[in-house]
């Protein structure tokens, strides 16, 4: 029976070896953190966060409540409406398992990411055991929220780029842009420009399969602008978020002006006062002066004040109105005053986005055992080397050398294209992603490292790319100094 099973191991590639043990030892991981750490899965946030439409709504009226939401791309919603609706009773179960699966996904794309791109077997099994048991991941994996989702729609469209890049098969180049169009249904931030600018560079980087990546990325796209177009037909916004987009740039790029430069613009009408207004507030007499009153639509989620678990509904239109205004106001404060706003957004940039991923709500407020406090505490000493309460060596000095190295790369590619041709379009995309991801969270008043969560992965992946090169530096310098 051992010689059998032995020989049986001995047919399969090291690679798979290695992805076998990704998947054991993310089981074992999972298993260890119901039954020894005590993790749960949060649930919470489908009551209360603003992101969320109202479960009662989704459950009844889901599919108008998604067609109407304004302040949030449709699609992550309406995948929490249809768990919520096939799992009525056990929905906090069907969440967990939904995640721990999405997990699994993360785990093997990222493996497969590292090892097609030449990282190798080893390292590759290393850094994805790393990510994978690493306290932050497994607390976003336990958040209800759509974040882990995205981030893990992301490290696969890495993978089909790559594939497409090596094969130039249009199938490969269809899943990545279908991919990446979830990307924006699912999480705004990365929107319909970010999608054109990663379509501009493919085809930049592979002009001679422009036929392909035409065709690849056209339905996307069409699906991309359907709902832009179906947001300003209904809404007269050719956005998917002036609502929040609207309330983030009042808390930011207004508010970060003098207290007499504001006051002697509301005083010449250049701008409004509703800044100082609390995003959302609950009281909608607080926008009667700004022209803005309550309407009925016969839409549910455009009317309700509040939502069924007594928390503010910020779905209602009244919002939508609100945004904008607040959007003009930052556009002409940002426009006549930019010296002001990028020091106090760029400031609050490099406090927030070097900090571990976990430091936001709920994560620091949770109550967790003291065996996973510990483990925490033991994994963010020893990986990421900690400096000083909530600072980390590695992502202090790491995450800037991470970076510099993956424009290294490509430029070091336009010296010898073949060289480099299967690996520079990947990390091309990974590069624009976290660029284009840092500069639109420039304007978010918090929870910068929130936001970089959805690309830690490509940090991972860089890292293993310059780690490779740097050892083989090393053995190059020993054998020449040998010789």
């Amino acid at each position: 029976m051992l010689l059998k099973a032995q020989e049986l191991l001995n047919r399969i590639s090291p690679r798979n070896q290695n992805l076998c043990l990704v998947i054991g030892v993310f089981l074992i991981s999972r298993s260890m953190n119901i039954f020894y750490f005590d993790i749960r899965f949060d649930l919470g946030p489908l009551g209360y966060y603003w992101q969320y439409i109202d479960p009662k709504l989704l459950k009844e009226h889901l599919v108008q409540s998604v067609y109407y939401l304004h302040s949030q791309p449709p699609l992550f919603n309406f995948f929490l409406g249809v768990v919520l609706k096939l799992f009525p009773h056990n929905y906090l179960e069907a969440f967990h398992f939904i995640y721990m699966f999405f997990g699994l996904l993360f785990s093997i794309s990222l493996f497969l990411i590292m090892t097609e791109i030449g990282i190798g077997n080893k390292r590759s099994l290393i850094l994805t055991c790393l990510f994978m048991i690493s306290p932050i991941t497994v607390e976003y994996e336990n958040w209800l929220f759509y974040e882990y989702p995205t981030a893990v729609l992301l490290s696969w469209a890495v993978f089909f780029l790559h594939r497409f890049v090596r094969r130039k098969r249009p199938l490969d180049c269809f899943t990545f842009f279908l991919l990446i169009s979830m990307v924006v249904y699912v999480r705004g931030i990365l929107s319909l420009y970010w999608f054109l600018l990663v379509a501009v560079i493919l085809w930049a980087f592979n002009w001679r399969e422009w036929k392909k990546i035409v065709l690849a990325c056209s339905l996307p796209l069409f699906l991309i602008l359907a709902l832009y177009v179906k947001n300003f037909i209904v809404f007269n916004s050719f956005s998917i978020g002036d609502a929040q987009i609207g309330s983030n740039l009042a808390l930011t790029v207004t508010s970060s002006l003098p207290q007499d430069t504001a006051d002697a613009l509301i005083i010449q009408r250049k701008i409004t006062s509703l800044f100082r207004v609390p995003p959302f507030s609950p009281d909608f007499s607080n926008y009667a002066p700004y022209g803005l009153y309550f309407k009925t639509t016969g839409v549910p989620i455009l009317d309700e004040k509040s939502r069924s678990t007594d928390s503010i509904n910020p779905h209602n239109l009244i919002y939508l109105e609100v945004g904008k205004i607040d959007l003009k106001d930052a556009v002409y404060v940002l426009m006549r005053f930019p010296v002001y706003v990028l020091k106090e957004c760029g400031s609050n940039l490099l406090n927030g986005y070097f900090l571990t991923s976990d430091h936001t709500q709920p994560f620091y407020a949770g109550d967790c055992s003291g065996q996973w406090n510990r483990w925490d505490d033991f994994f963010k000493r020893v990986c990421l080397g900690e400096v000083n309460s909530g600072r980390y060596l590695f992502l202090l000095l790491g995450l800037p050398i991470i970076f510099i190295y993956g424009l290294f790369f490509i430029l070091r590619s336009r010296v010898n294209p073949y060289k480099y041709s299967s690996r520079v379009e990947v990390v091309a995309f990974m590069m624009v992603t976290i660029v284009f991801l840092a500069g639109s969270t420039l304007f978010v008043y918090c929870d910068y490292s929130r936001y970089r969560f959805l690309v830690d992965s490509f940090y991972l992946v860089l890292f293993g790319m310059a780690t490779k090169e740097l050892v083989q530096c090393w053995k190059c310098f020993f054998k020449f100094n040998r010789e």
